[in-house]
């Protein structure tokens, strides 16, 4: 507008208005004096055209108040700023006294007090926020960006505010992170989230010191425990203890616990073997994401005993020996617990199934060319068929093994029954297996469909010497070999078909030796 009044003029108004708080002036006249907003600072206004900052009313008011008088006056001024009008302290619920830059902070008297921010002032002791002990009600508490320096004094506060769920320490003197408890399992709203989720156990001490793990660890035990009303550590079944940069956990006396978190820590695998781990005979899950677990094999040989007892998922990405989830990650991982993962032990890897491709993959590594570990693997694969078709494999008729990475086939004379077998999209080399002495395809008499595509064979000299006692009526050979000479059905339709006589098609070729069309007909209709 255009208003020109004076400064008294203004005051005058809102001395009559005693409930006034906020008053916007900008762009009058009368404000474009940059004093005119010092001199109406004295008043009990809270906002200005913005809000009137603390330091802005004593350097208005410090030549009518003493310098010793000054923090008291601050924190009035705050405590009237930041709280509802007309509510005595000691029904208010939440106080911000953050930002004053100050060394004391005194709460007396705010006895109802359930969150309490003091982050950004220069507080050195717990003690100097007064008053803070009497805050039985008191649930979260920010101390963040202080002068804290004394690795546990703030651990004072647990142990004596029985109603405390969140205290935040971070960027105090190093001071990182923050305790956090609540009685049904959940964590509480946190003052602050950090990237990957609420506020952590403090560790670092800053400045050189180093405070005992097993304090910090203890501390954490006990909280839990009364947080839920146990007795015991022997009666958890779930704990939590992620976020908590933990360089040490033991875990001996949780003999029941069934899921374990300890995501978040500084555990290395000379921790994680101090840990006592193998005393938990009923632990069914296990995450270990973002520590500091470097050797995989010794981390194998950990897990080796725990998959033992019956656990069946674990996490391990963030680690050094897992950086991520895909697929170099879970291999470089899984390579390490082949065992493991073939007999099905090690079910979930990361949140994600181990499948069975992995899992067949990791056998033929194993294999140490006996080929133990490829017949290992083909087994493997066959239980998995017969259990998902409700049939035994000596029973089984149709059987498709594509795309498995099978190198081997030794073992499927296993299938006696078999009449059509799909072995395309693997790394078979040659097909001279035996299995007991025996040729795997002479224990496969009723053998009638066979497809070898996409293979590595090493040439047409072997597998015509295989296929040349058996009757197979439909045969597919497109690119089975390492070399060209599969690329083209057409070249060697004559070729195969005149040492294998009982094929009726080859890659869908009908064979140009064979039955009359009458017959072809017949045999076509009996294989469809």
């Amino acid at each position: 507008n255009i208003l020109s009044a004076s400064v008294a003029d203004f005051a005058q108004l809102i001395d009559r208005l005693p409930s006034l708080e906020c008053i916007s002036l900008a762009g009058n006249p009368s404000m474009d004096d940059p004093s005119a907003r010092t001199e109406i600072l004295a008043s009990p206004l809270r906002v200005i055209d913005t809000l009137i900052e603390p330091r802005e009313r004593i350097a208005a008011l410090s030549t009518r108040i003493l310098p010793a008088d000054q923090l008291a006056f601050l924190q009035k001024f705050v405590i009237f700023q930041r709280t509802p009008p007309n509510v005595a302290k000691e029904h208010v619920v939440e106080l911000d006294m953050s930002c004053l830059g100050t060394k004391r902070v005194d709460v007396s008297g705010f006895i109802s007090l359930r969150r309490l921010s003091v982050r950004g002032n220069k507080i050195a002791r717990v003690a100097h926020v007064i008053g803070v002990f009497g805050l039985r009600q008191l649930e979260q508490i920010d101390l963040r960006d202080n002068l804290l320096d004394t690795p546990y004094e703030p651990l004072e506060l647990v142990h004596d505010l029985e109603s405390l769920q969140s205290l935040a320490l971070a960027d105090s003197r190093g001071l990182v992170g923050g305790i956090r408890r609540n009685a049904q399992g959940t964590p509480p709203p946190p003052l602050h989230r950090r990237q990957g989720g609420a506020p952590a156990l403090l560790l670092d001490a800053g400045d050189g010191a180093e405070p005992r793990p097993n304090q910090v660890f203890d501390l954490c035990v006990e909280r839990t425990l009364k947080g839920l009303q146990l007795r015991t550590a022997g009666e958890l079944a779930e704990l939590d203890l992620s976020g908590c940069a933990l360089p040490f956990v033991d875990l001996s006396k949780f003999t029941r616990l069934q899921r374990l978190s300890l995501a978040g820590n500084k555990l290395s695998v000379d921790a994680l073997s101090a840990a006592q781990l193998q005393t938990l005979s009923s632990l069914r899950s296990l995450d270990l994401r973002a520590n500091a677990l470097a050797d995989v094999e010794g981390l194998a040989a950990i897990l080796e005993q725990l998959f033992g007892h019956g656990l069946e998922e674990v996490w391990l990405a963030g680690n050094p020996c897992c950086p991520d989830n895909d697929v170099s990650s879970r291999s470089r991982v899984l390579a390490y617990m082949p065992s493991l993962a073939a007999r099905g032990a090690l079910r979930r890897l990361n949140g994600r199934p181990v499948t069975l491709l992995e899992q067949v993959s990791l056998l033929q590594q194993k294999s140490e060319g006996d080929g133990a570990g490829e017949e290992e693997a083909l087994r493997l694969v066959l239980d998995e068929r017969a259990h998902s078709t409700g049939q035994s494999i000596e029973s089984t008729l149709c059987l498709s093994l594509r795309h498995m990475q099978l190198s081997s086939i030794a073992g499927i004379n296993a299938c006696a029954g078999l009449v059509a077998l799909d072995l395309s999209h693997n790394s078979l080399t040659n097909l001279m297996f035996f299995s007991k002495g025996q040729q795997v395809f002479k224990a496969l008499p009723h053998l009638r469909y066979l497809d070898l595509r996409h293979n590595e064979l090493d040439g047409f000299n072997n597998l015509t010497a295989v296929l040349s006692g058996l009757e197979v009526s439909v045969l597919y050979l497109y690119k089975s070999t390492a070399s060209a000479e599969s690329a083209h059905p057409r070249n060697y339709l004559h070729r195969i078909c005149e040492h294998v006589p009982s094929i009726q098609f080859l890659d869908g070729l009908r064979n140009p030796f064979g039955l009359s069309l009458t017959a072809t007909h017949r045999e076509s209709f009996a294989m469809r």
